[in-house]
C-alpha cells in the first residue's frame, strides 16, 4: 500500500466506538430511506396490478376472451387458419395463453323422427384441448377413422338423450341429402369448470341443448377433426378460434399495447383474409383494457405523489445525517491533513466510505421492501 495512505488509514481504523456507532446509524438511515422509496415504487405497481386482475376476474368470459368466427370449405382451411392464428397470436403474445380451434359441421337429425316432424337435431364438433378442460366420466375420447365413427358427448346430453357408452345410432343430414352417418358413443365428459373461459359461456356446450323456434339442437357430438371434415361436412364448415389470454402474466406497462392490438384485430384480419371469407370478431377486451388503463393512470398518479413525498423525506433525512457527519469529521479531517494526507487522499477515503455505506443499503433495500409489502399483505388479509 502506498505510504501516503497508511497514516490516513490508521486514523480511520483508530476511531472510537462512538464514531463507529455513528457510522452504523448513518448506514441504517440510508437503508431506511432507500427502503421507503422502493416500497413506494413497488406499492404503486402492486396496487395497479391488483386492480387490473380484479377487473378481469369480474368481467364475463365472453368479454375478456376473443372469438373469431368464419365459415369455409374444407379445402380453404389450410389457407385461412394460419392467417387467423397469426393475427390472434399477436394479442396472446403479451400474456401467453391458449388459442383454441373449434370446428363444427351442419346439423343432423336424431333417428325415429319423420321427415315432416323433425324437431330434434344434433351438432358435430371438434374441440381442440377438450381433454384439458373436461374430464371423462365414462369411456374415452374419440379416435379418428373408427367404424362406426366415434363421438363423445357431455353428461348433460347423455342424460337428455338417454345415451350411454357403446350405444350406436344413425344420424341423417338435414341438408336435404340422403347422407346418413353411423355413430358410436365412445365417451361421456363433463366440464371441469363451467366458468372456465374455454367455454365462453356457450349454451350448447354447457347445457347440452339450444332451443329455437322450430328445432332443439343437442350436443355437441365431439368427434375427431379429421372425421368432422371428411365424414360429416357436406358444405362449409363453421370455424371458431377462441383466444384465452393468461392475464396473470400481463404486466401493467403492456396494457395499452395489448388493447391496441385487440382493437386493430378486425382490420388486420380483413387485410389478411381479403375476400376469401366473411368473419366476425366477438370481444370486449379492448374496451375493458381501455377503461382499466384510465383507472391505472389515476391510481398510479396518486401513488407517485406519495412516493415523491417519501423521496423528499428520505432526501431530507440523508441531508441531515450528512450535515452531522461533516460536522463530526472536521476534527478527523484536520488530523488526516496534519499526518500528510492531501486533498485527494481525503476525497478518496470519503468516497470509499460512502460506497461502503450506500452499496450494501442499495442491495438490501429492495428485499426489505418486498418483505414489508408481504407483511402488509398478510396483515390486511387477517384484518379482512
Amino acid at each position: 500500500m502506498p505510504q501516503g495512505l497508511m497514516a490516513p488509514l490508521r486514523v480511520v481504523l483508530q476511531r472510537s466506538f462512538a464514531d463507529w456507532l455513528v457510522v452504523a446509524a448513518t448506514w441504517l438511515v440510508i437503508l431506511c430511506a432507500m427502503t421507503l422509496v422502493a416500497i413506494g415504487i413497488m406499492y404503486g405497481d402492486a396496487v395497479a396490478l391488483t386492480g387490473l386482475r380484479q377487473v378481469i376476474r369480474e368481467a364475463p368470459a365472453t368479454a375478456t376472451t376473443i372469438g373469431v368466427e368464419t365459415r369455409a370449405s374444407g379445402d380453404e382451411l389450410a389457407e385461412i387458419e394460419p392467417k387467423i392464428e397469426r393475427q390472434v397470436g399477436r394479442i396472446l403474445g403479451w400474456t401467453g395463453g391458449e388459442l383454441i380451434a373449434v370446428t363444427q359441421s351442419e346439423t343432423y337429425s336424431l333417428p325415429d323422427q319423420s321427415s315432416n316432424d323433425t324437431t330434434d337435431l344434433v351438432l358435430f364438433g371438434s374441440y381442440e384441448g377438450l381433454d384439458r378442460h373436461a374430464a371423462l366420466t365414462a369411456g374415452a375420447f374419440p379416435q379418428p377413422g373408427a367404424e362406426p365413427m366415434e363421438a363423445a358427448i357431455s353428461a348433460v346430453t347423455s342424460g337428455t338423450l338417454g345415451l350411454s357408452v357403446g350405444d350406436e345410432l344413425q344420424l341423417t343430414s338435414t341438408r336435404g341429402s340422403d347422407g346418413i352417418v353411423p355413430v358410436r358413443i365412445a365417451g361421456i365428459w363433463q366440464p371441469n369448470d363451467v366458468d372456465d373461459p374455454y367455454w365462453r359461456g356457450d349454451a350448447l356446450e354447457l347445457t347440452g341443448a339450444t332451443v329455437g323456434s322450430s328445432f332443439t339442437t343437442h350436443g355437441p357430438f365431439v368427434v375427431a377433426r379429421e372425421d368432422l371434415i371428411g365424414r360429416t361436412a357436406s358444405g362449409d364448415i363453421a370455424l371458431e378460434y377462441r383466444a384465452l389470454p393468461d392475464f396473470d402474466r400481463l404486466a401493467v406497462e403492456d396494457v395499452r399495447w395489448m388493447r391496441s392490438d385487440t382493437a386493430a384485430l378486425e382490420g388486420r384480419l380483413a387485410d389478411a383474409l381479403g375476400d376469401r371469407a366473411a368473419f366476425g370478431v366477438s370481444t370486449e377486451l379492448d374496451t375493458i383494457l381501455s377503461d382499466v388503463g384510465r383507472s391505472l393512470l389515476v391510481s398510479r398518479s396518486g401513488v407517485v405523489v406519495l412516493t415523491i413525498q417519501y423521496a423528499v423525506l428520505a432526501g431530507y433525512a440523508l441531508l441531515l445525517v450528512a450535515g452531522l457527519l461533516v460536522e463530526q469529521r472536521r476534527i478527523e479531517t484536520a488530523l488526516l491533513r496534519s499526518r500528510g494526507a492531501g486533498v485527494g487522499h481525503v476525497v478518496l477515503m470519503s468516497f470509499a466510505e460512502g460506497l461502503i455505506l450506500v452499496v450494501p443499503a442499495a442491495i438490501a433495500a429492495p428485499w426489505l421492501a418486498v418483505g414489508a409489502l408481504n407483511l402488509l399483505n398478510v396483515a390486511g388479509k387477517s384484518v379482512v
